[in-house]
């Protein structure tokens, strides 16, 4: 039986009716023709004040979403410690443009590190960037193009954000993950995310900057943030994942005449992704990795070399990561086996939460694309059980 076929410890806890109903959610979300549907009705919902909770609730909502609070989140949170399992929460609502609503994200982050720090199971903190501040602002700032005097204004609220962040995980020792977004954005990221690494990870890594390895510029950019390592003598916290803005991006580059920052094939992304977990477990003096991924061969891949190189299954700087309703048999299966994994716990208002929900779907069917390996372990463990039933009743 290999690492993640225990269906018996995934899903401890779930009755038979929770596994079939879990299935029948899998089948509907991952089915392609019939989630864009929803995605268009719900989307023509939400333009009215319709409600739509009697939708949304039990299908997309109940399966990425654990509640619409922190304190709501702390159950789920409870259920993984139980079995080994680390968590983070985050206010997965996105931005719209609001400046109220970016000032309600910041001050739920900081409510979220803030709780996180006398409560062991809640290690990391996370922040999307652009939740922060507008979008075209980073924009601006990575083409370099002058501000006027009102986005000045903005992008220093953006800056002392970022500031406040940085400075409230170091301070409560939690480690803040800073997402990465499209790449017409992402270079004015990192720069604010290097800057709060200078600052915090002299002696362990405090912020982490996420890498996606489904640029192809990967690898230039572990090696640059190696560069920083030796030269700032610091610790380069990095979030390792594939990517998911694929078909934006080569949308946008089409559309504009240039060349595509994304890898031409799933080949040669993988390739990446397994290049660069190798090139950070070789210099982890360096970095603290935390890996974004369901992928199970990418998992093996790198706890292979984790036992070539004789590093601790619980090693410090090296955590395991995959999202709330997804991919439970590597998570607590990692677990059982002494890995540091961890789940990330999603919360917000039913209503606001939508269009990260919607594009968690969408992600989760054009590029995880596991469900049918979830379903089939599901199947496993009700003929499993089905078959333990008939033994005791011989």
């Amino acid at each position: 039986m290999g690492l993640f076929d225990k269906t018996d410890k995934t899903f401890r806890g779930k009755s038979n009716w929770q596994l079939r109903k879990e299935i029948w959610i899998l089948r509907l979300i991952f089915n392609r023709l019939i989630l864009n549907l929803n995605v268009r009705i719900i989307n023509r919902i939400l333009s009215t004040r319709i409600p739509i909770k009697w939708i949304v609730w039990p299908v997309i909502y109940k399966k990425f979403c654990s509640g619409e609070t922190i304190q709501s989140s702390i159950k789920v949170v409870q259920e993984n410690w139980k079995l080994g399992v680390y968590s983070y929460i985050g206010y997965a609502v996105e931005a719209n443009g609001d400046p109220n609503q970016f000032d309600t994200n910041f001050k739920q982050i900081i409510n979220e590190i803030k709780y996180s720090k006398a409560f062991e199971p809640l290690r990391f903190a996370v922040f999307k960037p652009t939740s922060l501040g507008q979008c075209d602002l980073f924009e601006i700032i990575q083409k370099k193009d002058n501000l006027s005097n009102v986005q000045k204004g903005h992008w220093e609220k953006i800056i002392n954000r970022f500031d406040q962040l940085a400075l409230e995980s170091a301070k409560y020792r939690i480690n803040l993950l800073i997402d990465a977004e499209e790449s017409w954005i992402q270079n004015a990221i990192d720069d604010l995310s290097i800057a709060q690494i200078k600052r915090y990870n002299n002696n362990q890594a405090i912020i982490y900057t996420t890498v996606q390895m489904y640029r192809k510029d990967g690898m230039e950019k572990l090696k640059k943030l190696k560069g920083l390592a030796q030269t700032e003598k610091v610790v380069v916290g990095v979030k390792l994942v594939r990517g998911a803005y694929l078909e934006k991006e080569n949308k946008r580059a089409l559309s504009k005449g240039y060349e595509s920052p994304i890898c031409n094939s799933k080949k040669d992304t993988d390739k990446n992704f397994l290049e660069g977990v190798e090139y950070i477990l070789k210099h982890l003096d360096y970095f603290s990795l935390f890996l974004g991924t369901h992928s199970e061969s990418s998992i093996l891949y790198c706890i292979d070399l984790m036992s070539k190189m004789r590093l601790k299954k619980n090693h410090e700087r090296i955590w395991f990561s995959q999202l709330f309703g997804m991919g439970d048999h590597i998570t607590y299966n990692m677990a059982l086996n002494g890995y540091n994994t961890v789940k990330y716990i999603p919360y917000g208002p039913l209503r606001d939460i939508i269009p990260y929900l919607l594009r968690r779907a969408q992600e989760n069917s054009s590029v995880i694309g596991h469900a049918s390996r979830e379903i089939e372990l599901i199947k496993q463990e009700l003929r499993n059980r089905k078959s333990k039933i008939s033994r005791l009743s011989i």
